[in-house]
């Protein structure tokens, strides 16, 4: 993958780490999920999504910027929700159309989660349904 340096010339961008780093996270993300609960299973499924797309989208990123989490963290961060990470990943052609409808409705149904204790009636039900 190419990337614009600070310079506006195109370099070479190797994924090996990330994909390594990922690989490992989903590892530990299928051991933390065994004997959970439906809820929790959302909750982790989607913040280990979040958290992916974040990196994926510093490794990106102009490098020679010193990009730091100052635009990650914090309540007034440009991309500190998910919504915004997403939408920047599909912009920056990081993700497809569909890919970004599916992360789009994973938010949602987490979002739901987080906040009804019975997830499997309403709401949540009808978003996992139509995904």
């Amino acid at each position: 993958m190419k990337k614009a340096s600070s310079e506006g010339e195109m370099i070479e961008v190797s994924m090996g780490n990330f994909v390594d780093e990922f690989n490992m996270w989903m590892q530990a993300v299928q051991r933390e999920l065994q004997e959970k609960s439906m809820r929790s299973t959302i909750i982790i499924c989607a913040a280990t999504l979040d958290t992916q797309l974040e990196k994926l989208i510093k490794n990106i990123l102009l490098q020679e910027k010193n990009t730091d989490d100052d635009i990650f963290e914090g309540g007034n961060a440009t991309l500190s929700t998910f919504s915004a990470k997403i939408t920047l990943a599909y912009y920056m052609g990081l993700i497809s159309e569909h890919e970004r409808k599916t992360l789009d409705c994973i938010r949602k149904i987490r979002n739901k989660a987080a906040h009804e204790i019975d997830i499997l009636s309403g709401k949540v039900s009808d978003s996992i349904n139509n995904m």
